[in-house]
C-alpha cells in the first residue's frame, strides 16, 4: 500500500525549513520576543464554556480519522474545493476514495504553496518604503518590491519552489495510479456483469432461482439486482437484433434524418 500524502490543511504543519523561512519573512524579531513573552503569560481557557470554545477550531476527519486544526473559515473553503474535485474523480470503494482525496489535496495544497508566495510580495511591498527610483510610479515601486523581495528571502522562494515541485510529482504519480485501480475495477465489472447476465438467462431458461447476492459473493463483490439484469439482457438482445437486421449503408445520415425534404415546384 502507498503512503498517503495527505496532509492537515494546517500552515503550521510546513516542512521544518520552510516553516522557519515563512516564520522569518512574516514576524520581526520584535514581534516575536513579545509573541514569545506573551505566550508565557497565557495558561489557555479557564472555564468550562472557554474550553469548549478553544475546541471548535479542532475536529476529527470523518474518513481519515485524522484531527485537523484549523480554522472553520478555512475548513469550510477546504471542503467546498476539496470535495467537488472528489466526485468528479468518482471513486468506488475505500483504495479509491484515498487516492482520489490525495489528488483534490494535493491540488489544494498547490494553491496554498502559491498564496503564501503572493503574500511574500505583499508583506514586501505593503511594510516597506518605496525608493526614490520609483519616484510617484506606484507600479515601478510594486515591481521594485518584488524584485527586492526575492534578493531579500531567496532562500524561501526556493524552499517553496521545491515544495510545490514534490506536491506536483505526488500528484501526477496519484492520478496514475487511480487511472490504473479504477481501470482493473472497470474491467473486472464488466466482466462480472457479462457473466451475472449470462448466469440469469440460464437460470430462467431452466427454471431455476437466480440469487444476486450469492453471485456477488462469487464474483467478487459485484451486485447486480435482478432488475439490472434483465434491463441489461433486454438491451444486448436489441443490440444483436439491430446489428443482424439493419444495414448501415442504406441508413440515411442522422443529421439529415429528419430534415424535411423541399416541396416539388408546381408545373
Amino acid at each position: 500500500m502507498m503512503p498517503s500524502t495527505t496532509l492537515p490543511l494546517n500552515p503550521a504543519e510546513f516542512p521544518p525549513a520552510i516553516d522557519e523561512a515563512l516564520r522569518k519573512a512574516f514576524v520581526s524579531p520584535k514581534r516575536l520576543a513579545a509573541n514569545r513573552a506573551n505566550a508565557k503569560k497565557s495558561t489557555g481557557p479557564k472555564t468550562e464554556e472557554g474550553k469548549k470554545s478553544s475546541r471548535l477550531n479542532a475536529s476529527r476527519h470523518h474518513i481519515t480519522g485524522q484531527v485537523h486544526i484549523l480554522p472553520d473559515a478555512e475548513r469550510f473553503a477546504a471542503r467546498g474545493y476539496i470535495d467537488p474535485i472528489i466526485a468528479q474523480l468518482a471513486p468506488v470503494a475505500a483504495e479509491e476514495d484515498a487516492i482520489a482525496r490525495d489528488i483534490a489535496t494535493s491540488h489544494w495544497r498547490l494553491n496554498r504553496v502559491r498564496a503564501a508566495e503572493d503574500n511574500l510580495f505583499a508583506l514586501r511591498t505593503g511594510t516597506k518604503a518605496d525608493s526614490g527610483i520609483a519616484g510617484d510610479n506606484v507600479q515601478t515601486a510594486d515591481a521594485l518590491h518584488v524584485a527586492s523581495a526575492f534578493a531579500e528571502q531567496s532562500k524561501t522562494f526556493d524552499l517553496l519552489s521545491g515544495y510545490e515541485r514534490r506536491i506536483q510529482r505526488s500528484l501526477e504519480s496519484n492520478r496514475k495510479q487511480l487511472q490504473h485501480v479504477q481501470e482493473v475495477r472497470k474491467a473486472a465489472e464488466a466482466t462480472a456483469l457479462e457473466e451475472a447476465m449470462l448466469l440469469r438467462r440460464y437460470a430462467q431458461e431452466n427454471d431455476e432461482e437466480y440469487d444476486p447476492e450469492g453471485e456477488a459473493k462469487a464474483n467478487g463483490g459485484f451486485l447486480f439486482p435482478i432488475a439490472v439484469l434483465d434491463t441489461a439482457i433486454l438491451r444486448a438482445y436489441r443490440l444483436k437484433m439491430a446489428r443482424a437486421t439493419l444495414d448501415f449503408s442504406k441508413l440515411p445520415s442522422p443529421a439529415t434524418r429528419n430534415v424535411e425534404k423541399p416541396a416539388a415546384k408546381a408545373a
